[in-house]
This record gives structure tokens, sequence and C-alpha cells, in this order.
């Protein structure tokens, strides 16, 4: 539900796997470095057709001085927006039950609500109701940690109205996940989280997936953690009881694997529910994600939550089932996955920090200028100071180490910056966001020696 950053490093210059296997040297290489560098901690699982073939877990499921708990396997992280996918198996559930329509009006459930009248289930399920996303707008940190009634969530949704019409674009939303998780406790009499354990839990045998608790008192919890002056800082958590079905489940890597391999082997949806999940309009699916790694069609989800940022994809034709969740991270999760899924998929890859040489000053040189986002009305000003890049972004400097051929960091800042020479971009990515400039003709400056 929110955003972050990663760092990963690993010993050797590039990593592939060789045949079907994963190379599970080089991914317990890269988790020991990325523990031993502080740079990020959680737990990976990649299952194959439901067999599990790697889980590893690095870092802490609570640190600090109060009490230090080192992450396993069977460590509970939240999961956030992967919910979703949850979610929208129980509504698909009860449409295959006919205890419910994908053109049914929201009006019949919620009549109060702007543009009820127009606005479908299915158009909830796509992301495509227009209504405003009640995280945003609303000084959502302030009141996020306080147990917030239906009625009240419903009057917030109410007031904040809609963002555009109905079924005119998709825009995400986590208004429209909360609505459907109510709507099938209306229709079943029962609480999201018994039809979690009910109809999915038990159906695809999974272990440690349920309604979150408060985070001391989870069983196998963790926190979420910044890094900042040099140590792992706790979050602030959220009240599990406001997302429902937009946020609110606890899991685990492998329990998410099982998950999807149970959705897409039809155990949990018939051949029909899957492929409408998997339909794609405007990049959007029904609780699902189009999320392909090269020529691989992949669909997952991913999820943000305090500081707790996971992802889970699932390949079709190769029944790999993928899922990453982490507590605190400082690297760009694209790039961290990126890297992770071209193991599986024995794809070379180079890595950060090592199997990269020094720009020479020239080649630095070239990098230096001025580049502009004008959608973002963005510049950047990049100099030499010292035979190093610095970069200044709105009055800020940012000192830039090399970590790879022409990819920087300015780790202690929790920034990362990718440069392509042949096409004159600039790349500055942080949590889960990247921001593209493109260098303003013949604006090289001069070195500051």
């Amino acid at each position: 539900m929110k955003k972050c950053w990663f760092l990963l490093l690993v010993c050797g210059c590039t990593f592939c796997v060789h045949g079907q296997k994963l190379n599970v040297a080089k991914l317990d290489s890269l988790f020991d470095l990325m523990a031993a560098e502080n740079l990020g901690m959680g737990s990976i699982a990649v299952a194959r057709h439901g067999v599990i073939e790697y889980q590893r877990a690095t870092g802490y499921s609570f640190t600090g001085k109060e009490k230090t708990v080192p992450a396993t396997i069977s460590t509970v992280y939240r999961i956030g927006s992967e919910t979703k996918m949850f979610t929208a198996v129980l509504v698909f559930q009860f449409i295959e039950e006919g205890k419910l329509s994908a053109e049914q009006p929201l009006s019949f459930f919620y009549p109060t609500i702007p543009n009820a009248t127009r606005i479908s289930v299915q158009q909830l399920l796509g992301h495509r109701s227009g209504l405003h996303n009640y995280t945003e707008g609303t000084n959502f940190p302030d009141w996020m940690d306080q147990p917030v009634s239906r009625d009240s969530m419903l009057a917030l949704i109410v007031a904040k109205g809609s963002d555009a019409e109905p079924g005119i674009r998709a825009g995400y939303s986590n208004t429209n996940y909360l609505l459907l998780s109510y709507i099938i406790e209306k229709i079943s009499d029962s609480s999201y989280s018994d039809l979690v354990q009910e109809r999915i839990v038990k159906r695809a045998g999974l272990k440690d997936t349920r309604f979150a608790s408060r985070i001391d008192e989870e069983p196998n919890g963790s926190a979420s953690y910044r890094f900042l002056e040099n140590k792992w800082v706790r979050q602030k958590e959220t009240n599990p009881g406001i997302h429902a079905g937009a946020g609110s489940l606890v899991s685990t890597p492998s329990d998410i694997t099982r998950f999807l391999e149970a959705l897409f082997t039809y155990r949990l949806l018939d051949k029909k529910g899957v492929e409408a999940m998997t339909s794609i309009t405007d990049g959007y699916g029904s609780g699902l994600f189009p999320m392909d790694h090269g020529n691989h069609q992949g669909f997952g989800h991913n999820g943000r939550i305090e500081e707790f940022y996971s992802t889970a994809t699932y390949f079709p034709r190769s029944g790999l089932a993928f899922s990453y969740i982490t507590n605190g991270i400082i690297y760009p999760r694209a790039d961290l996955v990126d890297l992770m899924l071209k193991a599986c998929f024995d794809e070379p890859a180079s890595l950060p920090y090592h199997g990269f040489n020094l720009l020479p000053s020239r080649e630095l040189e070239q990098l230096t200028g001025t580049y502009k986002s004008d959608n973002m009305g963005l510049e950047v000003v990049c100099t030499i100071r010292k035979n190093k890049l610095v970069l200044t972004i709105r009055g800020k400097e940012f000192q830039l180490t090399q970590i790879g051929d022409h990819y920087f960091s300015d780790k202690p800042a929790g920034y990362f910056f990718e440069f392509i020479p042949a096409s004159g971009f600039l790349l500055v990515k942080e949590l889960d966001n990247v921001y593209q400039l493109e260098k303003a003709p013949d604006s090289s400056t001069p070195s500051l020696r």
C-alpha cells in the first residue's frame, strides 16, 4: 500500500541457473551478503508445480532495544495489497455459486455511495469504479493505527466521492476491494476472516495465512523497519481492521506459492473464474496484474503496508510460483525481483557491487549535465567533485558511489541512479518509484575538482 527501497549484492559478477533447477548456492550467497551488509530483511519462496524448490529468510522479525528475533521461513509478514488476490477469489466463488453477479450494481448493497447505481461488481474488481482511494488525501498516516468502524469507513468513502466517472478508466483504489469485502460479508453473513479460512486456506492447504493481529500479538509475527542512521528503526503499524479485503492478511512466502498454485490449477475457482481474473483491460485484471518477466507471461500482485513489501507472481507456462516478502529494504524492489527471476529462468545477470569497472574520468564527464522531466517539473544537475558524481535535485545534493557499469547509489539517502548514455536518460530510483529524466542537449557541466 505504500513505497520503499532495497539493495542487493552477491559474490561474483554474474549468476545464472542451469537447467530447470535454481542455483541455490548463488541465491544463498546473495542473501548472505544482504544480511551481512544490512541491505534488507525478509523471506523468499520459489515453487514449481507446487513443489518448493527454494526458500530462505534473512534478517530479523524484530530488532531493537526491546527484543531481537531472527527471521525464519516460518516468520509471518503482513502482505498488504496481495490480500486483493484473496478477495477476488472469494468474489468469483460467490459468482460461480450464483450468489453474486459481476454486473450487480453497488447500489444493491450501498446505495448512498456516489455513482453506486452505475458501478458494478466487475468495475470494483478491475479498479474502474472511479471511487477515491481512502488512503490518499485523508491524512491516513494520522489515523492508520486507530480502530475505525465500518460506518465511519463508509462515511469517509461517501464524503471523498469519485475521481472519475465509472468505467471511463482504470485507477488503483483500495476503496474498491474494501467494498468488495463488505459485500461478500453481507451476502454470506460471515466475517472476511472466516471466509478466507473456510474458502481458501483449507482448500489450498495453507498453513500461516490469516487476518492480521496487532503485531506484538501475532504468532511468529514481524514488525516493519526503515534503515535510518545506520540502524533498523521500527515503523508505525496499521490497525488491521481498517483494510479488510484491501490489505488485512498476513502470510508467508511458501503459503503464497501454495495459494497461487491452487488458483491456477483450478482448486479455488473453475477455469472461467481464473480466466476472468487474468483478463486484462488497461493493464488491470481482476485481483491480478500482468507481471511478465521477459517472454515469460506472469500474473500476480505487489503489496505494501507500512514498510512491508511483497511480490507474488505465477508463470502458468512453467508452473513457477514466486513470492518475496520483506519487512525492511533499501534497494529498488523491481530491480531486486528482476534479478531473482533471472535466476529462476536461467538468465545471466550482472549484479551491483561486483564485476564492473570503475568509469574513467572521461566517461564520468559524459554523464554530467542537466537532466529534465517536463511532466514532473523535475530538473537534476549532474557534476563531478573530487572525481565522483554529484547530483543536485531541488537544492539537495546526492554523493554518488558507483555500484555497477552505469549504476550509482547514495545509500544513506536511500536513492539509486542508473544512467543510460546511449539514450541520454537518467533513472532516479527509490523504493517502488522510478523517475525517468532526459539529458538536455549540450548541457555537460564543468568538473569541480
